[in-house]
């Protein structure tokens, strides 16, 4: 009965693999953590919600994609069940989690093809490259250097010179009103990960290609997306910006609902609390987990953030960021946006909307990286009224891409 749907690849014609060395097969799933499930928030699945079921389902799907790295947010469980499994598939597994949360980030490795040369975790709560956060939230990102292995004994060629690839993850700040503050997260992973690219271990000085995946919690229309893709910002994109960079002392979802962007992940509530989806969390709910809420900082003010102009003009010094699915429009218009972005990867009765991304981070001419096939997105008869059902064991569909990476 419960049984993982298994998509296809859907190949880009105008890949050039006769300008690459390297085919890398890559994935990223916001795996839903068993401790952030409440039937409240889902009501339209039901014994789908239970672990037994829900597990098996999320590690057959990882399994059958067979991806050399797969990047997995909000993953729990993993002494009593994701940890074991994985070694038996022949993952190497790198975690990072933040002291106050229940779930945290992982990425995978066939160690056949890489090796780990560097580890970075960054928490956003004390990177202050964009300015101070103006709300702990616990977010952080894993970035990984991974050196490429060449010959049958895994040993790199001595005639070749030492290559690989970073790759990093990410679960951003998941309040929908608190734009700015997912804004200077984001930019603090790519200046991150683009740091770690340029000196990816101690016997390389020149950049890696570098990947950035993970769950941005950041539709297309939210201004992060804009910011980190260099692309032209709206008015409206802008006025969330600025309406947000402030160090909030409560929620106003009065004003937020009224007013002001997309409502991502809310619900419409006869209580005096709000329900929000994509951070399985609610406020209404006895079982309540804390690491999904703030907290607040009391003595910073907001004239101590950076100005609007200051944090952009901070931003538009990073490197640009390309999204490898905002090429699904040529495999699949009837599944994607004007902008080429897929309709949806997270699908829930509450919010169907697109918020987990495979980025290229590359300001060079010609990429470094460029998708050779992309996978699938299941349509909405597929996905039903919403996720998890029994045939997908999250609320968030796993992407996924087939890349080539230039000499």
């Amino acid at each position: 009965m419960f049984k993982p749907r298994i998509r296809s690849f859907l190949s880009l014609h105008e890949a050039q693999s006769e300008l690459a060395q390297r085919r890398v097969r890559v994935l990223t799933y916001n795996v839903l953590a068993q401790n952030l499930v409440h039937r409240e928030l889902f009501p339209s699945s039901g014994n789908e919600l239970k672990w037994k079921h829900r597990k098996r389902m999320i590690l057959d799907e990882i399994i059958a994609y067979d991806a050399d790295i797969a990047c997995l947010q909000e993953l729990d469980h993993v002494e009593d069940f994701y940890g074991q499994e994985f070694a038996k598939v022949g993952y190497e597994v790198e975690l990072a989690k933040h002291e106050s949360k229940k779930h945290g980030l992982a990425i995978l490795y066939k160690p056949d093809i890489f090796a780990l040369t560097k580890r970075t975790v960054i928490e956003y709560d004390k990177d202050m490259v964009f300015g101070p956060p103006t709300q702990l939230t616990g977010n952080i990102a894993l970035i990984l250097s991974l050196r490429f292995k060449s010959n049958k004994d895994g040993m790199q060629d001595a005639d070749q010179p030492m290559s690989g690839l970073v790759v990093g993850t990410t679960h951003l700040w998941w309040q929908p009103e608190t734009f700015y503050e997912r804004a200077r997260q984001a930019c603090t992973y790519v200046y991150r990960c683009d740091e770690v690219a340029r000196q990816p271990d101690n016997e390389t000085s020149s950049r890696w290609p570098c990947l950035a995946t993970g769950d941005f919690n950041s539709d297309p229309v939210d201004p992060t997306y804009a910011v980190i893709t260099k692309t032209m910002m709206l008015d409206t994109q802008r006025s969330w910006l600025g309406w947000s960079r402030k160090v909030p002392r409560q929620r106003r979802f009065d004003i937020l609902l009224a007013n002001h962007g997309p409502h991502r992940g809310m619900a419409p509530t006869t209580d005096e609390d709000e329900v929000a989806v994509d951070m399985k969390e609610t406020d209404t709910v006895p079982a309540k987990a804390a690491d999904e809420e703030p907290i607040y900082i009391g003595d910073l003010k907001d004239e101590d953030l950076p100005s609007l102009e200051e944090f952009l003009n901070l931003a538009a010094k990073l490197p640009k960021c390309h999204s490898l699915y905002q090429q699904y429009a040529s495999v699949d218009p009837t599944m994607a946006r004007d902008i080429g972005e897929p309709l949806h990867t997270n699908y829930t009765v509450f919010y169907k909307g697109t918020l987990d991304y495979l980025m290229v981070i590359d300001d060079q001419p010609i990429p470094s990286i460029t998708p050779v096939s992309l996978l699938s997105i299941p349509n909405a008869t597929e996905l039903g009224e919403g996720l998890p059902n029994a045939a997908f064991g999250s609320d968030h569909v796993a992407i996924a891409a087939e890349i080539m990476i230039r000499k």
